[in-house]
């Protein structure tokens, strides 16, 4: 069985890129030298995958990602591949761009200006996107969204498409995108990883992405601990949660050695939040799992759930459904934002036990901040909920995704689970992973309320909090692919999840 820091990929911050590019230039004494690298690894992974394609249109803009975009179209030409070259310069290039581009001029590359492009004549060979690369924005205008439309729209009938970088409309920090993005079937980005792929509509438009160093400089290395920062954050391949093995199973052993639950909501009419949540910990593992609802929630609960112990709160305080200190108390789902919930959260700030609060839960804390909470905490928000904990505006949540997860958690002293296309984990020590490849099929209510209860299983499991808890969100985003798959995303449901938690 692997160990999850095996399985981590560090993705870093576009301040961080530019450095280590900085430093690599200043070491070579220019950028020249890298760019013919990068051209030599783009040919590389392009002769290889796309083997059976004579055809080739390359977009250069003025900048160096033109420059790499040029050297590259004279490999391709060389190789005696049929090569176009449209320029996109937006000011006249300079320095090592432009003699790039004196190199393609001077080769048999047929070279167009942008302006000649056909908008109703799609191409059916591999376009080469390499107009902006990282300096480009989530904001296209004029010929740049022109082109990016066309690159889209001849994708859409057949042509395949690589990114040199990053695809011209994303922006490589926030992850933001343009509506007319260039989507990408791979991206060959360079130097190191960069966050923006990994966060928003950033896995939406950069398909496959091969990373390539180019013999840059490791300022990581020779500054140790001083860039320790610059790493933005850790990338998990949701579906490497079945290296791990989640939630296994000793062979001796009984139901106390796998943990309690307490799954604290439900309030009038909100009665599934608090089944599907309950469902989601007792299908991942949990020993024993308790519900606390309300009265006419009960025979629904064991109806469905057989296997819990249901209880309304009339005479039974929260402490009456934890068996001991090792308890997980997951409080939330269907919780309401009534007096009934809002008495329920306030008991359950003064237990010490773990603690997950999703949902309701976490609408009560946007009301009663605190400074930190008593026990191991995990929050669970959406961007929305995540707006109101931090005092800001949904829009500056998605603007920075990783910077509001670890606000928040340095905020609450609590793990935190930011969720969105993919979903950002993050702890008061600092460390940060993104999880999950997007799927429409999750965007319902009640997705939220299964994660939650696989959260409560796994933090009831493993011996490590941060760790279990990105296990549950990997774990959740593979099932909910699975029924993707096979459900379709408009019919699945959030309660089907629970069919497709198997990983063999």
């Amino acid at each position: 069985m692997k160990n999850i820091s095996e399985l981590l990929t560090p993705v870093f911050d576009l301040p961080s890129i530019r450095a280590i590019e900085q430093a690599s230039f200043s070491s070579e004494g220019g950028s020249y030298p890298m760019m013919e690298r990068a051209a030599r690894v783009l040919f590389h992974h392009i002769s290889r995958r796309f083997k059976e394609v004579q055809t080739f249109t390359v977009l250069c803009g003025s900048g160096n990602n033109g420059g790499d975009g040029a050297l590259l179209a004279v490999l391709l030409a060389n190789a005696g591949l049929t090569v176009r070259g449209l320029d996109l310069a937006s000011k006249e290039r300079s320095g090592d761009a432009k003699k790039a581009w004196a190199a393609l001029l001077a080769s048999d590359v047929e070279v167009f200006v942008s302006n000649t492009l056909d908008d109703d004549t799609c191409f059916n060979g591999v376009i080469i996107d390499a107009m902006l690369g990282i300096g480009g924005s989530a904001f296209l205008s004029g010929e740049f969204e022109r082109v990016c439309r066309w690159v889209n729209k001849s994708r859409q009938s057949g042509a395949r498409v690589v990114a040199v970088d990053s695809p011209t409309g994303l922006d490589v920090a926030t992850g933001l995108a343009d509506p007319n993005t260039v989507v990408a079937d791979v991206t060959v980005t360079f130097i190191r990883d960069k966050q923006g792929f990994y966060i928003n509509q950033g896995l939406v438009c950069v398909g496959e992405v091969i990373c390539e160093r180019l013999e840059s400089v490791d300022l990581l290395a020779e500054k140790g601990d001083k860039l320790v920062g610059a790493v933005g954050a850790l990338w998990f391949e949701a579906s490497d949660v079945r290296l791990l093995s989640p939630c296994a199973r000793y062979p001796v052993s009984h139901k106390g050695s796998y943990g309690h639950i307490s799954v604290v909501g439900g309030d009038d009419g909100y009665g599934g939040a608090v089944i599907m949540a309950a469902s989601g910990a007792a299908r991942t593992g949990a020993g024993t799992v308790s519900v606390l609802t309300r009265d006419n929630h009960i025979a629904p609960v064991l109806a469905r759930i057989p296997s819990v112990m249901a209880v309304t709160p009339d005479g039974e305080d929260i402490k009456g459904t934890l068996r001991n200190l090792d308890s997980v108390l997951l409080i939330g789902p269907g919780l309401g934002r009534k007096q009934w919930g809002e008495a329920l959260f306030q008991q359950a700030l003064e237990l010490t036990h773990r603690k997950v609060l999703d949902a309701d839960a976490l609408h009560w804390l946007s009301l009663n901040p605190i400074a930190s909470f008593r026990g191991l905490v995990v929050l669970t928000p959406h961007v929305g909920e995540a707006a109101k904990l931090l005092d800001t505006t949904p829009d500056g949540v998605s603007g920075d995704l990783i910077g509001s997860a670890k606000a928040l958690s340095q905020r609450y002293g609590a793990i935190v689970v930011l969720k969105g296309v993919s979903s950002v984990i993050s702890a008061p020590d600092g460390r940060t992973v993104i999880a999950g490849r997007p799927c429409p099929g999750l965007a319902k209510g009640g997705s939220g309320d299964v994660l939650s209860g696989m959260v409560s299983s796994c933090l009831a499991y493993y011996q490590n909090p941060f760790e279990a808890v990105v296990i549950a969100v990997a774990w959740h985003n593979v099932a909910a692919q699975k029924a993707s798959q096979e459900l379709g995303e408009i019919h699945m449901q959030p309660y089907e999840l629970l069919d497709y938690l198997r990983l063999s």
